[in-house]
């Protein structure tokens, strides 16, 4: 019997066999340590476990994903999620009340006020609101004061200049008596 001495794929002399390497079925290995499942993906816990329903049943891992390993443990972000292809997720605010819309990170607790600024209505003619920061909760704002003293000038409040306007009115000193004369 002669044979070729050009093959088609790599031989390997097994016994009396003749085995073309490259013919054969490529198969995955099944883990052996927990290192062997590394995803990549930091958040998720990586175990060898063939054995587990949830394994894959070519490799015998178990990738789950794990909020714990996200935790930055602060509270005004929220809780972050592990997602088991993105990685860890951020988290949203806990405050979404509106009557409580500012995170207290010391106290862990959502709150009107820290600082005056989160009082701030944006209006100027009721005074500025400041933070009663014993109790976390806004103070209304003591209004300007309009009245200029003087009887001729009507007085008002521009809130979109933001100031307080006295304007002179002959009309406000006229005593009706002509003896005497014109205010």
């Amino acid at each position: 019997m002669t044979y070729s001495t050009r093959q088609p794929f790599p031989a390997v002399a097994v016994g009396f066999a003749v085995l073309a390497l490259s013919a054969l079925p490529c198969k995955a290995q099944q883990c052996v340590t927990n290192l062997d499942c590394d995803d990549g993906v930091g958040c998720t816990t990586d175990l060898c476990d063939p054995a587990n329903p949830l394994a894959d049943p070519i490799t015998g891992c178990v990738n789950a994903a794990n909020d714990a390993n996200c935790d930055n443990l602060l509270f005004c972000d929220g809780a972050e999620t592990c997602d088991a292809l993105l990685d860890c997720q951020a988290g949203t605010s806990p405050c979404t009340n509106p009557l409580l819309p500012v995170c207290d990170e010391a106290a862990d607790v959502c709150v009107e006020c820290l600082v005056a600024g989160d009082c701030d209505d944006g209006l100027f003619c009721n005074g500025a609101e400041t933070c009663d920061t014993l109790t976390d909760t806004c103070q209304a704002g003591t209004p300007p004061v309009i009245d200029d003293g003087v009887a001729c000038t009507d007085d008002s409040c521009d809130e979109v200049l933001d100031v307080v306007v006295n304007t002179p009115n002959d009309a406000n000193c006229d005593n009706l008596l002509f003896c005497d004369g014109v205010e």
